[in-house]
């Protein structure tokens, strides 16, 4: 068990506050989004109704199981890098406010990184990617998640590939919904030149 400090008299506070407004946005959310989709449903046709339908649940589960890899396996992994910088002649000691900003700075934009699989479906359903493009550019998508994966984790192979591999993974499972896109549009497209 770790003990946190404070640097400041209103630290506690502030964290408490600070805390309470992101959680209160997460879970805000996706209420305020399925609004707006309600209010714009009126006006949509039956095709953007089902990716709307479909994308709500996926993007709040994929936003999920990014916070809770990065809770889980990232925070405690770069915490023990980044303490184990003082060589045992330092003492780490971390105040509440900063250690809730570190995990916040790696919880949420993982969370946002997790939504890749997503964004490659609405992008292939509009004909801005293609799964041969995905494809062909996948060893500089293996490179760049390599990089990012050296760069956000300790410098040992195990931390870079255990950050990696979920990257990677949800990188060949984007290919594979871009052309289960790309397939189904192709079907409906010979469907309507029949009839």
């Amino acid at each position: 068990m770790h003990i946190f400090g404070k640097k400041e008299s209103d630290e506690a506070f502030f964290t408490h506050v600070r805390l309470a407004v992101v959680i209160g946005i997460t879970f805000a959310l996706p209420v305020t989004l399925y609004q707006i989709a309600l209010f714009t449903m009126p006006g949509l046709t039956s095709e953007e109704k089902r990716y709307i339908k479909f994308g709500f649940p996926a993007a709040f589960l994929l936003f999920f199981l990014g916070i809770l890899f990065a809770y889980r396996v990232m925070v405690p992994m770069t915490y023990v890098f980044f303490t184990g910088f003082s060589d045992g002649r330092l003492v780490a000691l971390i105040s509440v406010g900063s250690y809730v900003s570190f995990v916040l700075g790696i919880v949420i934009p993982l969370g946002l990184v997790f939504q890749l699989p997503l964004l490659v479906v609405v992008l292939t359903g509009i004909g801005l990617l293609t799964p041969d493009y995905l494809k062909k550019n996948r060893k500089y998508s293996v490179l760049v998640i390599f990089i990012l994966a050296a760069v956000l984790t300790p410098p040992d192979v195990i931390s870079q590939t255990l950050m990696a591999g979920p990257l990677l993974f949800l990188y060949e499972i984007s290919i594979l919904l871009s052309f289960l896109v790309c397939l189904r549009k192709r079907r409906m497209e010979a469907f309507l030149d029949k009839t």
